[in-house]
């Protein structure tokens, strides 16, 4: 199985430091490594764009975005009952997405339990997102960032959730 291993934070996967993990059986160039990204402050933050750019700068990954429609942060383990409807959506810089109308689990969901992607990730990716992780502070005892990534783990796929804190207004580029 592969992984990715990132050097420091998620943010720094943006900056190339980056090393793609793989058994020894296996020839990097003939795995492909399928990342789904999410966060939860929605499909067009500037966030879960410069992950997107920094993961799609990795040889042999393939990079699919699942993220809520709207701004979902501090919705914590909320969860939408019945099928979850997603829409055809781009990030910031115009990569393909899907925008889940529902809270940050519900992309995981959409996802991987109701088959709205063809694969299974090999890894879930969330954030990065603007602010810092508030934890327990925030309703149902769980960032909303935090909440995609523990979803996941209920579906056998390893998880990385990353939050950002800066002040002034971080620019993600």
């Amino acid at each position: 199985m592969a992984a990715l291993a990132c050097v420091g934070s998620l943010a720094a996967c943006s900056s190339g430091k980056v090393a793609i993990v793989t058994k020894p059986t296996i020839a990097p160039s003939q795995r492909t490594l399928s990342i789904l990204v999410t966060n939860d402050d929605g499909v067009g933050a500037p966030g879960i764009n410069a992950v997107v750019q920094g993961l799609r700068a990795l040889p042999h990954a393939k990079v699919t975005v699942v993220a809520p429609l709207t701004n979902q942060s501090g919705t914590g383990g909320k969860t939408t009952p019945g099928t979850l409807i997603a829409s055809t959506a781009t990030t910031v810089a115009g990569y393909p997405a899907w925008a889940v109308h529902g809270y940050p689990a519900d992309t995981i969901t959409w996802a991987i339990v109701q088959h709205g992607i063809l694969f299974r990730p090999d890894l879930v990716v969330s954030g990065i997102n603007f602010g810092q992780n508030i934890g327990p502070l925030a309703e149902g005892s769980a960032a909303g960032r935090n909440r995609p990534g523990r979803h996941q783990a209920g579906h056998s796929r390893p998880g990385r959730q990353s939050g950002h804190r800066q002040r002034p207004v971080p620019r993600f580029q």
